[in-house]
């Protein structure tokens, strides 16, 4: 039927996107802090994974209630820079363009 059907692609797109996102989320931050992002990144998709399906089974309108987060989201990340052919900082300090001390002690640890 046309709703398994549907039901299936958005699994599908689902799937497709968190794949997605997940390796270019891991891309977005320098060297030195990579791994702690991805951790974070990663940790909060979980937990909403898990608050998910209160949203769907207490909201009046569950696809509203989805959808809006999504969207606006999605909207900001029109706002972020280009990146096409420029290089991607390794270091907190090409990031920022300041020293900061705590991580930088913490790394030579």
């Amino acid at each position: 039927t046309a709703e398994t059907v549907t039901a299936l692609f958005g699994r599908f797109a689902i799937s497709i996107v968190f794949a997605t996102l997940y390796l270019w989320g891991a891309e977005l931050f320098p060297t030195c802090i990579r791994s702690g992002a991805l951790g974070l990144q990663s940790m909060s998709a979980r937990v909403a994974g898990m608050v998910a399906p209160f949203v769907l089974t207490s909201a009046p309108s569950p696809l509203v209630m989805l959808g809006i987060p999504a969207t606006i989201c999605g909207g900001l990340c029109l706002l972020m820079d280009e990146t096409v052919g420029k290089k991607m900082p390794d270091t907190i300090e090409e990031l920022t363009g300041e020293h900061v001390p705590l991580v930088t002690k913490k790394l030579k640890e």
